[in-house]
């Protein structure tokens, strides 16, 4: 009777140990599930990111002086290429200073509630991206921004928002399409449903972070996926 007690003891303890780390605890359960599903990789070179991303890749023609990097990574959900992005990160003095994304999304997104982004996303981005996640949540109930408009330049239009409290960690979001065929990259069944999604996150002046936007012009096309060839005797 004793050790039957003591295994079924033992039984329930695992079994609530299980429930916890995986249901009870969605963090944890969700950091596995992206990390069994996703790609991300960090820290790779230009070429390696053009191989794996189905769309041009653009750098920009001009950057302000004193930017260390940039430090490129790559990421696609589901390991989907019709889902893929590509981000270049600068820093000053350790710091992030300017941050350049590159996407491959669904159309339709570019509809998506301005005040969704408003009232935490960008605001959330915006502090994450400097603090890390943990003081970004922290802060967030405090932080300010504000939607600066939608400005129009050589027939683009940047939405642009900026996080002006703290005051310390003030910066820019700007986000814009491009919905050229030759450059977005579509799954089957969907030719027309997808585009380049841009986005900057900037520390730098308004005027800076715009003339950046403008001059992200020099676009290299994907490059082909090395196969095995095999040598004739």
């Amino acid at each position: 009777m004793g050790w039957t007690f003591l295994i079924l003891a033992g039984l329930l303890l695992i079994a609530w140990l299980v429930f916890d780390t995986f249901f009870f605890r969605p963090a944890i359960f969700r950091m596995m599930l992206e990390a069994i599903t996703d790609v991300r990789l960090q820290g790779i070179s230009l070429e390696e990111a053009r191989r794996r991303a189905p769309f041009p890749i653009c750098l920009p023609e001009w950057l302000p002086e004193g930017l260390e990097g940039p430090e490129l990574s790559f990421h696609a959900e589901w390991g989907a290429p019709w889902v893929a992005d590509v981000t270049f990160n600068y820093l000053h003095q350790d710091r992030p200073i300017l941050e350049i994304k590159q996407a491959n999304l669904p159309l339709k997104w570019e509809d998506r509630d301005r005040k969704y982004y408003y009232d935490g996303y960008i605001k959330f981005v915006l502090l994450k991206w400097q603090l890390g996640a943990e003081a970004a949540e922290h802060l967030l109930p405090k932080a300010e921004s504000i939607f600066l408009g939608d400005i129009e330049h050589n027939g683009r239009r940047y939405q642009v928002y900026e996080l002006f409290n703290p005051s310390i960690y003030h910066a820019y979001w700007i986000g814009w399409w491009k919905d050229d065929p030759k450059f977005s990259y579509s799954p089957p069944g969907e030719p027309d449903g997808y585009g380049i999604y841009y986005r900057i996150l900037s520390r730098l002046s308004l005027i800076d972070t715009l003339k950046v936007a403008q001059n992200l012009e020099n676009c290299l096309y994907p490059l082909p996926t090395p196969t095995l060839t095999l040598r004739k005797p």
